[in-house]
């Protein structure tokens, strides 16, 4: 299914997510949310 959007979309939504988390790439984000992960969220998935 497609939901009609580009890569640059995308890569501009990631861009906007980093810069309000004051991140600079996805290896960033991921160690972001482990350290923020709880372990409630752990039995949820």
């Amino acid at each position: 299914m497609a939901i009609g959007t580009t890569e640059h979309v995308v890569k501009n939504y990631l861009r906007v997510i980093y810069d309000k988390l004051g991140l600079w790439n996805r290896v960033e984000l991921a160690l972001w949310y482990e350290s923020r992960r709880t372990p409630a969220m752990l039995l949820t998935q």
